[in-house]
């Protein structure tokens, strides 16, 4: 499942109820929560256009075309 998480409360939260084999991506105002976020239980991306805001080199860093493609590969969404 993938998740587009696009708020600081939103991405706190999340981490009670994604599973490992989700995906977060993380973008809006949550991505400055990312700086202080020292676990989360899934595989975290970051948009290419925000990837200069985030010095987390461990992060999955997309271009609109390969979220397009996750998107249409994935049998589930959520947006909060």
């Amino acid at each position: 499942m993938i998740h587009l998480i696009t708020s600081p409360t939103a991405l706190k939260e999340a981490r009670q109820w994604i599973e490992p084999d989700h995906l977060a991506v993380i973008a809006g105002d949550a991505i400055n929560a990312l700086n202080d976020l020292d676990y989360f239980p899934c595989d975290v991306a970051i948009f290419s256009d925000d990837a200069s805001l985030i010095p987390n080199t461990k992060l999955d860093v997309l271009t609109m075309d390969q979220w397009i493609q996750k998107l249409e590969q994935s049998p589930c969404r959520t947006w909060s």
